[in-house]
């Protein structure tokens, strides 16, 4: 006997899946393991299921030889289907879009994409191997999708989503009847739930994460509390939302996030929950409330790791001046480097900080002679390798603060400038905003830094010009051009090296000539290799 069956508390995404699935095992029983959310119960009592569930009650679980599990993986969620699973001879296949986790039902047969819904990995199939739908299982497999990623708006949603929801309009998908049922009404009781959970919330910062836990008993069990998480969400911005609400002698555990560096999952996998990065649930036994509280937090804070640390950000090698140079010396070396700002070493050890402004009184006042130790306060602020970046930006803040030096067993390892803060924070925004494409996560690329003045102060004006000219050669070609090796090395010590190494992405050939044209030289290329040599 092959049956088709799915989670605990089954969704629309659960439910679209079986009906999907019913179309490559066509002789296998639809079967729920346990209850169904509210919406899907209403929409079974509904005059629009093409397909008969029958009761696992009324079901022999040892005369099942193939278990077809939708949507799910986990033996907890399978209910008293997971009494089978170590039965010799059970043929298993899974068709999820939930990541894998050590403790996962494995099949002879295992379809997992990175996908916002498994309904989405179902449609794809029918598509490429042209089953044909009715209008009413494509809007049923259209809810499936909506409702799991959101509809087509929560992080987890990928290209393939939308292009599926796509090809269900076309089958005759009912947008009104998906309308309906994805248009939730809160009861009384949920209202009263809504509200406890608002006003017993409490908020944390986890290495600038802002995270959100909210707690509620009830004596009852109440079912599908998760779109409550998503209530919350949208009256009080935060990264991360806890939903912890106690119920028959256990803790419903829900989770959403909208950061990349929390992965839900993996928190509440500790608690034998799990789901996705953005999503996940867990229901937790011999645990009150407070304790539940107490113990994800302490997850939290050893799962969570600083984004960005001083080290990430820091400007590395950093000019320095010695204890007992002239504040003339500091003159010319700021000059030079063009900098206001520089850390004063004594005996390799790091001391404090000389600015251009201070500088330049003691030029004006005829203390040019006058050593740096004399004049350079000690007082400011410092940072190590490993501090985050959240506390960089309160303690420049807060102190007004232009230059923070960061020091490692007393030597100087680096600095951060306002100019690297603000650096740092427009990538986090950019990191925010993710693209997902395919399988794929990608991110925006991150902005570099301006070596221009380095590379001018470094090389000889000659040398500075053919680089320059090298450059808009690549940009005409629409080419990237990047020194590399050694000389890099030494330009971010500050030190000369003419032994400069440029790689093109593109056509060497091709901009070797453009090169030439620019220089006025000649260019001997070699064909077979894809190489080129200019001639001065």
């Amino acid at each position: 006997m092959d049956v088709i069956t799915t989670h605990l508390n089954a969704d629309f995404d659960a439910l679209a899946s079986m009906v999907a699935a019913k179309k490559y095992y066509p002789e296998a029983l639809l079967v729920f393991p346990g209850s169904q959310e509210k919406s899907v119960r209403d929409f079974l009592a509904s005059p629009h299921i093409p397909v008969e569930f029958k009761k696992l009650k009324d079901l022999n679980l040892q005369e099942i030889t193939r278990l077809i599990l939708v949507d799910v993986k986990s033996p907890e969620r399978t209910g008293r289907l997971s009494e089978i699973l170590d039965k010799p001879g059970l043929i298993i296949h899974i068709y999820d879009h939930h990541p894998l986790s050590p403790d996962d039902i494995r099949g002879q047969k295992e379809v997992i994409e990175t996908v916002g819904a498994t309904t989405t990995i179902f449609t794809e199939m029918l598509q490429k191997d042209k089953i044909s739908i009715s209008p009413i299982e494509a809007t049923i497999l259209m809810l499936g999708i909506y409702e799991e990623t959101g509809p087509l708006l929560f992080p987890s949603t990928t290209v393939r989503d939308i292009t599926a929801a796509a090809y269900l309009l076309k089958r005759g998908a009912n947008l009104n009847i998906v309308s309906d049922f994805m248009t939730k009404e809160l009861s009384t009781g949920e209202i009263d739930l809504l509200n406890e959970l608002i006003h017993s919330s409490k908020d944390y910062l986890i290495h600038d994460i802002r995270i959100k836990i909210a707690k509620a008993s009830r004596d009852a069990y109440m079912g599908d509390i998760a779109f409550l998480a998503h209530k919350i969400r949208d009256i009080e911005d935060v990264d991360v939302i806890f939903l912890l609400v106690s119920m028959e002698d256990k803790v419903q555990a829900i989770a959403r996030s909208h950061s990349p560096e929390v992965d839900v999952s993996e928190i509440l996998q500790v608690f034998g929950g799990g789901g996705h990065p953005q999503a996940s649930s867990a229901t937790i036994r011999d645990m009150s409330l407070e304790e539940t509280e107490n113990n994800i937090l302490t997850v939290l804070k050893e799962k969570i790791h600083p984004a960005r640390t001083a080290r990430d950000i820091m400007t590395s090698p950093v000019k320095t001046i010695v204890w007992n140079s002239t504040i003339s010396t500091a003159e010319k070396t700021m000059t030079k480097y063009e900098v206001n700002v520089l850390p004063v070493l004594k005996q390799n050890t790091y001391y404090g900080l000389i600015s251009r402004e201070v500088v330049e009184k003691a030029l004006f006042h005829g203390f040019g002679k006058t050593r740096v130790i004399e004049l350079c306060t000690t007082d400011a602020s410092t940072v190590m390798p490993s501090t985050p970046v959240s506390e960089i930006e309160s303690l420049m803040v807060e102190r007004n603060q232009r230059f923070m030096p960061v020091v490692e067993d007393g030597r100087i390892a680096g600095a951060i400038t306002r100019t690297d803060l603000l650096r740092s924070l427009y990538e986090s925004l950019l990191r925010k905003d993710r693209i997902i494409s395919h399988e794929k996560l990608t991110e925006k690329p991150s902005i570099g830094k301006d070596l221009s003045a380095s590379l001018k102060s470094a090389y000889p004006a000659e040398v500075f010009n053919f680089l320059k000219l090298a450059g808009e050669a690549a940009a005409e070609l629409e080419f990237s051009a990047y020194i590399v090796g050694g000389s890099v090395r030494d330009l971010l010590r500050g030190e000369a090296n003419l032994d400069i190494d440029i790689v093109v992405e593109g056509d060497g050939i091709a901009f070797a000539q453009t090169l030439g044209k620019k220089i006025n030289v000649r260019v001997k290329s070699h064909k077979r290799f894809g190489t080129a040599v200019i001639i001065a």
